[in-house]
């Protein structure tokens, strides 16, 4: 867990999954992970410059300068934050009653 304005990371000497690891400050408007393939949340893959289409598999849309043509994701235009801002508070996965 890293945590801003001057990177505070925590680390656990035991597991825990994303909801234990959220409840230990559960105020927050929103949770970016980053990396998990093997949860089920909603996931977009952000490509700078080339597309790797191997991570198709693990996302629910692509955000890239360059459209894709693809009918199972939805393509965010890089340069269009309030696209991107609104498919994240349309397609985010709400906590509430869970932490």
């Amino acid at each position: 867990m890293v945590l801003n304005p001057y990177r505070t990371t925590f680390f656990s000497h035991y597991e825990l999954d994303i909801l234990e690891s959220l409840k230990i400050e559960p105020n927050f408007d929103f949770c970016f992970i980053e990396s998990l393939r093997n949860i089920n949340l909603p996931r977009i893959s952000v490509f700078y410059k080339d597309i790797d289409e191997d991570y198709f598999k693990f996302s629910d849309s692509i955000a890239n300068y360059q459209k894709i043509n693809n009918s199972n994701l939805t393509w965010l235009d890089l340069n269009n934050i309030d696209t991107i801002c609104n498919y994240i508070f349309k397609n985010s996965k709400s906590l509430e009653g869970e932490i």
